[in-house]
Order: C-alpha cells, then structure tokens, then sequence
C-alpha cells in the first residue's frame, strides 16, 4: 500500500494538483534512530490502532447504521469515512489530503474485505507507516521537506 502510494498514486495526485504533500512534519527522522522509534511507536498506538478503531470499527459502522445497514449504506460508509480520513490529514496540503484519503479507502476495504475485522487494517496501517517511516529514515522517502 505505502510503495503504490510513494510511486504511483502520490506522483500521479501531485502532477494533477501541481503540489507535492507536505510531509516535513516527519523530517526530524531522517537519520534519527531515537525518533524512528518515537514515531514508530506512536504511528502503532495512535494511527495504526487508535485511527482504525475510529474511523473504519466506529465511524463507518455508525454511519452504515444511519443509512440502514445494507450494502448500499457500507459503500456510503466507505466513501464518507475515507474522506474524513484525507481530511484528518490537511497539514499535508491538499496532495496529502487526498492520498490519505485514498489510503483510508483501501484500509476500508479491507476492513469490509475481513468481514468487518479491525485485525486487518490495522496491520496494513501499521506495516505501511513502519515502511514509510524506514525510508524517511534512510533518506529514501520523495519530498521530505
């Protein structure tokens, strides 16, 4: 997820918006073992669980309820809680915005894909944080301000 992200999508969203995502917020781990694991172990407890929890086991179950809970209303779930997601990440500019909102799309698919199962996305979450936090590290991630 993160390497289609990196390479194909991001590039793609940035040529379309004519702005690369802000992604300087992560800089201070460039180079940095001591931060790597600081943020490590953050994007585990807040982002890969703390995020999947929210918005994939309690937001789109919420809003597949409000609109009756059949296969209609999970699409609309998916669609709405994706783009809360993206928008859950403006400090990335309008580039990152939408890739996250990508991002949480395919998460929500693959909560729906595990039948509902939060173990899944929060895996994919946590891997693909753990990736992109690797390669900042190196020096090896586009655009790290």
């Amino acid at each position: 997820m993160e390497l289609f992200a990196v390479y194909i999508t991001t590039p793609a969203i940035s040529a379309y918006f004519g702005v690369q995502p802000d992604y300087s917020d992560f800089k201070a781990i460039e180079g940095s073992i001591p931060v790597l694991l600081i943020f490590l172990a953050l994007s585990w407890t807040l982002a890969a669980f703390g995020e999947e929890i929210c918005f994939r086991g309690f937001f789109m179950e919420r809003i597949a309820r409000i609109f009756g809970g059949g296969s209609l209303a999970w699409i609309l779930s998916l669609v709405l809680a994706s783009a809360f997601f993206g928008w859950g990440h403006t400090e990335q500019g309008v580039s990152g915005w939408v890739q996250e909102g990508l991002s949480g799309f395919l998460l929500g698919v693959l909560f729906l894909l595990a039948r509902k199962n939060l173990m899944l996305p929060i895996v994919a979450h946590g891997t693909s944080n753990t990736l992109a936090f690797i390669l900042i590290y190196l020096g090896k991630y586009p655009e790290v301000g």
